[in-house]
């Protein structure tokens, strides 16, 4: 039986850690080592750690939160050659290790995860025990379209890896807070495929606040962070990636492309998101100012770019005077988390149904607060990834259900005008006043519950 070395650091989280331990070692897979580190708590995490006494352990206390030491340490300690990750306050399920030993063995999978779902600091579910992290099997071309769809749906408590890959991507730190896991997890895509066992088998636990936040709390300093560091991870993954990865990836035609083609290749995907992702507008113009005369075999980097893919010089003034502003964006994503967070949504005044524009998470939250005020008909996305969610149906403009008494609430506000003129040329029973921003609706709704 294959062995696995588990590494858990636990910084001032006494009142979960002893759920944490617990779990690990009442695994029904039994071969295992368990390396618990406790950084330097303040509180009584160290004392807690030592009401366990089990021959699997192997409990270490540092002086200070040293993440890198912990992993230092566990690289140089840990005895099998496969490695998991977990975190102080997750919970794994009993058959997580066993499930995942076996997948391993099943399909010579060397990274493979497990679903998880969030919980409370008492274990109850969150958003009535919806799956986030339910990502399904797939290839390596279809996992790189998930993810440059900025979707980091995977579990990092969930995570199983050969040895050699953990030390390779794991073993140090980056300039990263938010997505560090998820840069890894493109790293290790280039490298191998992924693998999932499709079964809920860790607990997640959830602190938006309090004293014990989690790094991925949806604050307004945590979701501006994250948006500059998706930006810069993926011109990095993309800018750093083999041309061979990235043809056999992105690339449809694939004959007689040297490496100055896949630049140029390179530099039009980056053209092409901005199209989505309307904040990664720099990552085009930083690539073509780096490589603008990269010349090779007699072959220029801007001067292909124009006589086989027609982007010329003139082209790229055009696209650099149509800037869109990056901040502003943000900031407007950053403020409607701001709305959710410090508004009784009970307070307002709904009308008797509505349609959200936007699905994305800040929309899926103001969905789950309102729906027991308000029914929901429909999510209107210019890109629907699913059909439905949570039995609500997800409609693009052109296919959704309309009346001129539909009230549509428009997410995404930095582009509202643009959002709005679009639902009322393809829909024009609307009135214009039926199509509210965000924002606007929740200030409203207080002005008219209690007439300020």
């Amino acid at each position: 039986m294959e062995k696995v070395s588990i590494v858990l650091p636990c910084y001032n989280h006494a009142d979960y850690v002893g759920d944490s331990i617990r779990s690990v070692l009442n695994q029904t897979y039994q071969n295992f080592e368990l390396f618990v580190f406790d950084n330097g708590s303040t509180d009584h995490s160290w004392e807690m750690i030592n009401t366990f006494d089990d021959p699997r352990m192997i409990k270490i206390r540092l002086e200070k939160n040293d993440l890198l030491e912990v992993k230092r340490q566990f690289i140089e300690k840990a005895t099998a050659n496969y490695f998991a990750i977990m975190y102080s306050d997750d919970v794994w399920m009993d058959t997580k290790l066993e499930k995942q030993i076996a997948l391993v063995c099943r399909e010579g999978a060397r990274a493979c995860f497990t679903w998880s779902k969030f919980v409370d600091e008492n274990l109850e579910d969150l958003w009535e025990g919806e799956i986030f992290f339910n990502e399904t099997n797939k290839s390596q071309k279809e996992w790189w379209k998930t993810f440059f769809t900025r979707a980091n749906h995977l579990s990092c408590p969930s995570f199983l890896c050969e040895r050699e890959i953990y030390i390779r991507y794991f073993g140090k730190l980056y300039p990263y807070r938010q997505i560090a896991d998820f840069y890894c997890w493109m790293k290790i895509l280039e490298e191998t495929n992924l693998y999932i066992v499709e079964e809920v088998l860790v607990n997640q636990r959830l602190h938006d606040k309090g004293k014990t936040p989690n790094e991925c709390a949806r604050t307004k300093e945590n979701v501006y962070r994250e948006n500059i560091e998706l930006r810069y991870v993926i011109y990095r993954i993309i800018d750093e990636m083999p041309d061979e990865i990235f043809i056999r990836n992105f690339c449809e035609d694939t004959s007689n492309l040297g490496h100055i083609d896949v630049m140029c290749r390179k530099f039009l995907f980056f053209l092409e998101r901005k199209k989505g992702f309307s904040e990664e507008y720099e990552n085009a113009i930083r690539y073509y100012n780096t490589y603008f005369d990269y010349e090779e075999n007699g072959r220029i980097f801007y001067r292909l770019l124009e006589t086989r893919y027609h982007f010329s010089r003139n082209d790229f003034f055009r696209y650099t005077g149509t800037r869109d502003d990056m901040f502003s964006i943000i900031e407007s994503r950053c403020g409607r988390w701001e709305i959710l967070e410090s508004t009784d949504l009970s307070t307002l005044r709904y009308p008797d149904k509505m349609s959200l524009y936007g699905f994305g998470a800040v929309g899926r939250a103001f969905f789950r607060q309102t729906k027991a005020y308000c029914r929901v008909e429909q999510f209107i996305d210019r890109q629907p990834q699913c059909e439905n969610f949570e039995g609500v149906p997800i409609h693009t403009i052109s296919n959704a259900s309309v009346s001129k008494n539909t009230v549509i609430i428009v997410i995404p506000t930095y582009d509202f005008e643009k959002i709005a003129e679009e639902i009322r040329n393809v829909h024009p029973s609307i009135p214009a006043e039926n199509i509210l921003k965000f924002e606007d609706f929740v200030g409203e709704g207080k002005v008219m519950r209690y007439g300020f």
